[in-house]
């Protein structure tokens, strides 16, 4: 690389080494631009099956969010994966990815006739992927050269971003936080533990939480004293994953219970959620079919619902449930959603 380059890959370096949020990735991007000549670029972030740009650079109104999750099911991406240097449209022998899918729907459309995927990864993880696209040819030895000088540094800067810090700065404010690993808990910067984490039951929740690395649980718990709204999702490419434990980000935030709900009202939306008959519900809480019928109604009227099914679709969309120690588990894998 000459001095000019050298330059603006070293305020990349550094910028990415002491600065932290998506802020730093518009700017590595720009920066990126003048290193390596390009129309548009995106840092696209990957996490389990889901996908987002995280920040873009240039003109990609004619491309859309859409090609993000289309990328990951591009029958190239192992050749991406796998390239010890980056891989470009106008570098590809066999013109297969000019060929493919993604370029005729997304790039081609655009105005695009180059492009290359960068991917980033760290200890066999993939974290996401860096794209440029341009609408000449010209991403050649030298520039897929300059990208993969840089891969370390922006998977570095990924990673960084998913690391403890990193978690407790896009939490909600006010919100107490732990990531659990196992039944070893640990703190998160700036962030007061979840009072209720050491109780039993919530520790059964965990262990449901924890068997399936794809599930994220929205619910309620009260710990005594107050009510908290809480979730738990699994935390992918974490190097803190050791044993075959999934490290699970818990977060909380107190507040009282929507809708004007009381405890029981709760209890009964989740079996209602759970999609129990009345007689299954007053077996589960050891309560009479007439007080079923009561609180079913008081929920349907401070939720607004028209139906039991009504009220059920509103307990998984709003989160308002509340893991059942009558119940295996809590409930938990019924309650739960796929991230």
């Amino acid at each position: 690389m000459d001095a000019a380059a050298l330059a603006v890959a070293a305020e990349i370096g550094a910028l990415t080494a002491s600065e932290r949020g998506s802020g730093v990735a518009d700017r590595a991007l720009e920066l990126l631009s003048h290193l390596v000549p390009s129309d548009a670029s995106a840092l696209q972030v990957v996490e389990g099956p889901f996908t987002s740009f995280l920040a873009t650079h240039g003109d990609l109104r004619h491309v859309g969010a859409a090609s993000a999750d289309e990328f990951l099911r591009d029958p190239n991406l192992p050749r991406v994966v796998g390239a010890e240097l980056p891989l470009s449209l106008s570098t590809d022998p066999g013109n297969s990815f000019r060929e493919g899918t993604f370029f005729r729907r997304y790039l081609e459309p655009a105005g695009f006739r180059d492009g290359v995927s960068v991917h980033l990864g760290v200890g066999g993880s993939t974290l996401g992927f860096l794209h440029l696209s341009a609408t000449q040819e010209v991403f050649g030895h030298r520039e897929r050269t300059v990208l993969a000088a840089l891969r370390p540094v922006l998977a570095g800067w990924l990673h960084r971003e998913r690391s403890t810090s990193g978690l407790s700065d896009r939490l909600p404010a006010g919100a107490c936080a732990a990531v659990v690993v196992g039944g070893r808990v640990e703190e998160l910067a700036g962030r007061d533990l979840p009072p209720f984490l050491g109780e039993r039951g919530f520790r059964r929740v965990l262990e449901q939480c924890g068997s399936s690395s794809e599930r994220r649980l929205t619910a309620w718990w009260d710990d005594g004293r107050q009510w908290y709204r809480f979730v738990v999702e699994p935390l992918h490419h974490d190097d803190r994953r050791r044993g075959g434990h999934v490290p699970l980000l818990v977060h909380a935030v107190a507040g009282p219970l929507p809708a004007g709900l009381t405890r029981r009202e709760v209890d009964v939306l989740t079996c209602l959620a759970l999609g129990m008959d009345n007689a299954s519900i007053a077996q589960v809480l050891g309560v009479s079919l007439r007080t079923v019928h009561s609180h079913v109604e008081g929920v349907r009227r401070r939720t607004g619902s028209a139906s039991r099914l009504e009220a059920a679709a509103y307990a998984h969309r709003e989160g308002v449930l509340h893991p059942l120690r009558q119940l295996p588990g809590g409930g938990v894998d019924r309650l739960s959603h796929r991230r």
